[in-house]
């Protein structure tokens, strides 16, 4: 079975290229001290959210198959369609 978690480095180029593709953007877990954030994204429900380290570790701890991907592999799997 296929992975559905999966995490990127935020910018605003990457959360763009979500919403274009049709991801829906959920409520962010920021905690205003961080400094990274990351999108974490449910590939399968084509949703994401906008999360610290903080958050990205805790959904590891609950997801343990999360994956890093980049923004080019991401396009990779939208091209391919």
């Amino acid at each position: 079975m296929e992975n559905s978690f999966y995490f990127l480095k935020y910018n605003e180029e990457t959360e763009n290229s979500l919403l274009y593709h049709g991801y829906k953007q959920l409520n962010a877990g920021i905690n205003p001290l961080e400094l990274n954030l990351f999108l974490i994204m449910n590939k399968k429900e084509k949703q994401f959210w906008i999360s610290g380290t903080t958050g990205l570790e805790h959904a590891k701890s609950l997801q343990p198959s999360i994956t890093e991907i980049t923004l080019k592999e991401f396009r990779k799997w939208h091209n391919n369609k």
